[in-house]
């Protein structure tokens, strides 16, 4: 082996006849399994491939009844199925399971069939999560059994076996969502981590397995023990296996990332983040960082800007998400989760700058993760719906009907299958059918984007396992009553209220979501003032809106919305003068509303859609207090603030991108720094451990 390593930069031809392997096949086979092994650790397919191509010509040469075949067919399914992880090739693929196969069925009472079972199921387990085969997942449970039972108890490598079926059990459960498999694979693999500890097979492995299983079936079930378990196997291996850090680092961000979205604790969410840096940090200097380590990065920095504000965030986790993407073949069947990802960042970004750009890569990418989605049914539900909610997004931004009427249908087909995130789902369903009952009137989507926002509320009671998913779901549907009593009188006012104040006690005042839930508040608290003239309903009104204004991590727009109405309530309770403060205060946000880092469309497009009359407001506010000249300032520089940009001899950020990239993000930085996250069709965050 070590000649072979030393001779690893020639060819394999080179090497092969150096050696003069090509006179014996046994010694070419031997040759090319230590190549393949000695290149499995490392990056690229070029020396895999010089190992592959030594073995596939030695067994073509070797008569196929010879006892030593069966050992050749097994490693050439082995070396196969990595190089496909790699390449994406999926005659790789295919190749690996007829090798597989034939090694299996060549020697039957073999005392290593036990070795040769397991490298077939990994082929099996592969090819599923390409086809969606039924048979190759069913097939690869039968193997994996037979594997097991091939061993005594005493056996070294039965805790390993067990892992694998408890592996091969989990794909099926995520393939159909049985709860037995899931429930045998997690038994199965405390067995193994038991074993682990008292024989020589590796511990870690099995404590790693069986913390993606706990946190699986804590998506399903929501109970919180699974996943403090799953966090402390994770801790454990981090702690205890350093040659494999940055794997077990990973792990554990991902299932930290879970714990996040279940109790909104902000130090899990920094915890998992600087688990993730630490991980990619570790690779080797020279080198991209291996993608499921740079998706994991990218999933929860997006999902800390989402949350914060911080606009680095959100450059850092695109960033980081197109290495994801472009670490990951074309024919990687985890390729189709890191665009996804990405297509969520990219939502993130255009809901903080409004940059129309960053919403059609958006839909591009998310066009592309749908289209190369496995057969996995939870996977492919977060990745249409994420597709949709970028639809949805497109579609008020370009007043677009085709794109609302595709998110709503791609909507209805992931909230009927979904089996996890539910409840998030249905409320982006909620979210789209109102948006379409604004843009058409159609009784018939308000009342159903109130049922389904009911539906998404009580899931969400029943044990939504996100703290953010119930909030949002009960944002959406005090949103939707609201419209319905508005419309007819059909809600009772009292419960909408009832729900918005459930929304806010769901959320901290000073997360981007406080103040939209603080806004909606504010308008369900002035409906019922203008309906039974209680004051205490209109002070109220008056402090969530001051409340939702002040909240410097909201997107300006919600901002200028809460300003404009506690400006107009203001003027109800007290007079016109009074109200002064609030608009002027709306008319110094515009220019960071419709800043020169964006198109000049985009700036005409968030001037015109968010404060049509901001400027006559802030001017009649002025001459109410005696202010003619106030007024007359106000007043031009509300309605200026795009011609003074056009006009000034200034460069938009493209040029100045392509001139000074460092000065146009840090100017990025600066300015974005001032906005927040705006999106009422929450993402999903599609992890690593979404697929086996």
């Amino acid at each position: 082996m070590g000649v072979v390593n030393r001779l690893a930069g020639s060819g394999a031809s080179v090497l092969a006849h150096f050696l003069g392997y090509h006179r014996d096949p046994h010694r070419q086979a031997r040759a090319g399994w230590r190549w393949a092994r000695a290149a499995a650790n490392g990056p690229g397919v070029v020396r895999l491939s010089h190992g592959i191509d030594l073995m596939t010509r030695a067994v073509d040469a070797i008569d196929p009844g010879h006892p030593k075949v069966a050992k050749y067919h097994s490693r050439l399914c082995w070396a196969l199925r990595i190089r496909y992880e790699r390449s994406g090739d999926r005659g790789d693929l295919d190749r690996a399971v007829l090798f597989g196969r034939r090694s299996v069925d060549a020697a039957p009472g073999d005392r290593e069939l036990f070795r040769r079972r397991t490298r077939l199921v990994g082929a099996l387990i592969a090819r599923f999560l390409v086809t969606g085969a039924a048979s190759d997942l069913d097939t690869a449970i039968a193997e994996a059994r037979s594997a097991l039972d091939g061993v005594p108890p005493s056996h070294p490598h039965r805790a390993g076996l067990m892992s694998n079926l408890g592996y091969a059990l989990l794909a099926r459960f995520d393939g159909t969502g049985n709860p037995a498999d899931l429930d045998a694979a997690i038994a199965m693999a405390r067995l193994a981590v038991g074993l682990g500890r008292r024989r020589h097979t590796d511990p870690a492995v099995a404590r790693a397995n069986l913390s993606i299983m706990l946190e699986s079936r804590f998506q399903h079930t929501a109970a919180v023990a699974d996943l403090d378990e799953a966090i402390a196997l994770g801790r454990h291996n981090v702690a205890a296996d350093r040659s494999r850090l940055a794997v077990h680092q990973n792990n554990l961000s991902n299932v930290l990332l879970t714990k996040f979205e279940h109790t909104n604790d902000p130090g899990l969410l920094d915890e998992a983040i600087s688990l993730a840096r630490a991980a990619v940090d570790a690779t080797p200097q020279g080198r991209p960082p291996p993608a499921d380590i740079a998706s994991t990065l990218a999933a929860a920095l997006t999902d800390r800007s989402r949350h914060r504000g911080a606009f680095t965030d959100v450059e850092a986790g695109i960033a980081t998400a197109r290495l994801a993407v472009a670490a990951t073949p074309a024919g990687d069947v985890r390729r189709a989760g890191r665009l996804s990802n990405l297509g969520v960042a990219l939502r993130s970004r255009y809901h903080r700058i409004g940059a129309a750009a960053d919403l059609d890569e958006a839909v591009a990418v998310g066009r592309q993760a749908v289209a190369a989605a496995p057969a996995n049914q939870a996977v492919s539900a977060a990745l249409h719906g994420n597709l949709a909610g970028a639809l949805l997004n497109r579609f008020w931004r370009h007043d677009t009907l085709g794109d609302l009427d595709e998110a709503i249908t791609v909507m209805d087909q992931v909230a009927a299958a979904a089996r996890t995130d539910r409840t998030d789902h249905l409320t982006s369903l909620s979210v789209a059918l109102l948006a379409r009952y604004h843009r058409t009137a159609d009784a018939v989507d308000l009342d159903r984007a109130v049922t389904v926002a009911r539906q998404a509320a009580g899931l969400a009671e029943a044990g939504e396992p996100r703290a953010m998913g119930r909030t949002r779901a009960l944002h959406q549907l005090s949103k939707a009553l609201l419209e319905q009593y508005r419309r007819s009188a059909a809600a009772d006012l009292d419960e909408v209220l009832s729900v918005a104040r459930a929304a806010v006690a769901g959320v901290p005042a000073d997360q981007a979501m406080g103040a939209d839930c603080r806004s909606t508040l504010g308008r369900v608290l002035a409906t019922r003032f203008d309906r039974d003239h209680d004051i205490a309903d209109l002070d109220e009104a008056i402090d969530s809106w001051a409340s939702a204004s002040a909240t410097v991590t909201a997107s300006t727009r919600t901002r200028l919305e809460a300003m404009s109405r506690w400006g107009d309530a203001t003027g109800v309770r007290h007079d016109l003068a009074a109200a002064l403060p609030m608009y002027a205060d709306v008319i110094g946000l515009l220019p960071v509303l419709a800043w020169r880092g964006i198109a000049a469309a985009d700036r005409r497009y968030l001037l015109q859609t968010t404060t049509v009359t901001a400027a006559s407001d802030a001017a009649a506010a002025a001459l109410a207090a005696g202010c003619p000249s106030r007024s007359l300032t106000l007043l031009e520089q509300g309605r200026g603030v795009l011609w003074s940009q056009l006009l000034e001899l200034r460069t938009d950020l493209d040029r100045l991108q392509r001139a000074h990239p460092d000065l146009a993000g840090a100017l990025a930085a600066c300015r974005a720094g001032l906005d927040g996250p705006d999106d009422p069709a929450p993402p999903v965050r599609w992890g690593r451990n979404r697929v086996r």
